[in-house]
């Protein structure tokens, strides 16, 4: 019994052995588990290999697998899993590094309100407590900080969450993610607020309970000290803070550029004015005759319609999400080599496809409505497909078949450009275009318009409701919007990087201002001195630029490696721009600089006006 009535598809879909285009959905039965039911398949599996030697085999020459998983790892296409998941593993590890740099922020901004407090700290050990109890009370204090700031956070999360499922991106299907907060984010959410709080909190706090008490009673609470391990401490912090914040401007820089080199890219066919959309016949049609005879009466319709430069169809989408179709193919006289893999993207498309679409036809023709059902089986191939098979020959006139070596065969019968059809982050691969007369399936109208595309959505409702009632027209966008949902990784990641860029160059500049005023602070006295002795407004802002000049320079060398090791692992997911981008690094490096320098300026301006007889008086 053939499956075709079941599942309401063609029969030669069915009976390719080469097609794999398909997954199936199924309920275990009661008592029989993943792993037995995958036995069984492991089974079905070598009895096709051994039974379709010529569809079965993969690159290894040995047979395919028939693969059962959960119905859980399925929400996400098994083709996007791995780049999903690894796109969501890169923003997460951003926000890691954008929560570093905020602990280390206020580490370094606790440790210097702790050696302020040194007084009270004194007077609070001179009256018996002990060390324990003074470290018990700073660390409170800081996880209470935290938690207060892990609480709001999670009120900009529940909000942030609610935009995000209010927001549909521009793919042809509508996409149901589930982002509300639940115990174990909620849970996840305070043990890391009370980490980072403990975690960042007990080095300010060991600090401080170890002060020199007979000094802080003598009144000696302007000198540092908590000396040279303190300002090491900070120093740390401050340099961990510019080598993060340059990683994550590096990276956010790299994606923008990335995007902006994509107008650059030539995909190898025109993207403007261009309108898409899908036809889905009434329900219990016959497809096969349907397709092929309205799609060619809807061809000639629009052909006449004003506003339309050019009109095709085609079984899938350049660019688009579902236009990845592969098959196996035979070339005739070439003999398959261990390890080769022989299955190519293909696309069924219709008359005039290359000449709407912008594709150059290198030689040969290309297909009119004379190759249909009733003429012999022909295809067009890229330039690229008949390079790997004639690099020295003509490829017009050579024949591949779909069904193994015994045929039916196809003759080319013409040479396209090679065009990034299927990614614009991949190379030109060999590609295959074949009738869709010949092959009817569902399709979809493409449109080429003298001005606006949309402004022919009418005019293709209108063809469509004379020529095959019951008709309907679906998904209807512009080449520009297709193109853009292939974007739509790199669109996010380029937005929230920035976003994280801008918070972790934020923070920095925060780091640096409190280190600049803590200093400026604890050094009233030196400075009143210095001005007392005749040392101009610049002497002063160059002796309190100075060490954060200095740190600023060691984060941005330590962060310069560190940047390049991130920029290489985001490489798969750039368009156009090569990982090492030097404008990205220069860039990053000289806006977390400026700003750095421009965060310790201001306090130390404030320092070189200080009142020499005012400073001096000062504890």
């Amino acid at each position: 019994m053939s499956a075709s009535p079941l599942l309401g598809i063609e029969t030669e879909e069915v009976t390719n052995r080469g097609n794999r285009g398909y997954s199936i959905t199924g309920r275990l039965a009661p008592g029989v588990t993943l792993e037995g039911a995958q036995a069984s398949m492991n089974v079905v599996a070598q009895r096709l290999a051994s039974t379709y030697p010529q569809n079965w085999p993969d690159l290894a020459g040995s047979g395919r697998r028939l693969t059962l998983v959960p119905e859980s790892d399925t929400r996400v296409p098994p083709k996007f899993r791995g780049p999903t998941l690894g796109f969501f593993a890169l923003l997460m590890g951003m926000a890691g590094l954008v929560l570093l740099i905020c602990c280390a922020n206020v580490a370094s901004l606790t440790l210097a309100r702790a050696t302020g407090r040194l007084p009270e700290i004194g007077v609070r050990l001179s009256l018996g407590a002990s060390r324990r109890r003074v470290i018990r009370q700073l660390l409170t204090e800081s996880s209470m900080v935290a938690l207060l700031g892990g609480a709001i956070g999670v009120l900009i999360a529940i909000w942030a969450t609610r935009a995000m499922m209010a927001f549909q991106p521009p793919v042809p299907v509508r996409l149901a993610i589930d982002l509300s907060l639940d115990t174990p984010v909620l849970l996840f959410s305070f043990a890391a607020a009370m980490g980072t709080g403990i975690l960042f909190g007990i080095a300010p706090a060991l600090r401080a309970s170890r002060p020199d008490v007979l000094g802080l009673l003598k009144g000696n609470s302007a000198r540092l000290q908590l000396g040279g391990r303190r300002r090491s401490l900070q120093s740390m912090l401050v340099v961990s803070q510019v080598t993060m914040s340059l990683s994550l401007l590096v990276a956010a820089l790299l994606f923008l550029r990335s995007l902006q080199s994509v107008a650059a890219i030539d995909p190898g066919f025109r993207m403007d004015r261009l309108l898409i959309a899908e036809l889905v016949p009434p329900p219990g049609t016959e497809r096969t005759a349907n397709y092929a005879q309205v799609m060619v009466q809807v061809q000639e319709k629009l052909e006449k319609a004003p506003g339309v430069v050019g009109v095709t169809a085609a079984g899938s989408v350049l660019l688009g999400l579902e236009g990845r179709m592969r098959r196996g193919t035979t070339v005739e006289g070439d003999r398959r080599r261990d390890g080769e893999d022989m299955e190519f993207h293909m696309n069924r498309v219709g008359p005039g496809y290359l000449k709407t679409m912008g594709i150059a036809l290198v030689e040969g023709r290309e297909f009119s409505t004379t190759d249909n059902a009733t003429s012999p089986g022909v295809v067009m191939v890229s330039e690229a497909f008949a390079r790997r098979f004639w690099p020295d020959q003509r490829a017009l006139g050579k024949r591949v078949s779909f069904q193994g070596d015994d045929g039916p065969f196809l003759e080319i019968i013409g040479v396209a450009r090679d065009g990034r059809y299927v990614s614009l982050s991949d190379q030109p691969v060999p590609y295959m275009f074949v009738p869709l007369l010949q092959e009817p399936r569902r399709f979809a109208v493409h449109l080429r318009a003298s001005g606006s595309p949309r402004d022919l959505t009418g005019v293709l409702l209108s063809a469509v409701s004379e020529v095959g009632p019951g008709w309907s027209v679906t998904n209807t966008r512009t080449m520009d919007e297709e193109a853009g949902t292939s974007l739509l990784p790199q669109r996010v990641a380029a937005s929230v990087l920035s976003l994280f860029g801008m918070a972790a160059l934020a923070l920095a500049a925060i780091g640096l201002y409190g280190t600049v005023a803590y200093s400026v602070a604890a050094r009233t006295r030196e400075i009143g001195v210095r001005v007392a002795l005749g040392a101009r407004r610049g002497d002063v802002v160059r002796l309190m630029l100075r060490e954060d000049v200095v740190l600023t320079a060691v984060g941005l060398a330590i962060g310069i490696p560190a940047a390049w090791g991130v920029s290489r692992l985001l490489a798969g997911f750039l368009l156009g721009a090569t990982s090492g981008n030097a404008v990205a690094f220069v860039g990053a490096g000289l806006l977390l600089a400026g700003t750095s320098l421009l965060a310790s300026w201001i306090p130390a301006r404030r320092a070189a006006s200080l009142d020499a007889m005012r400073a001096l008086r000062s504890d």
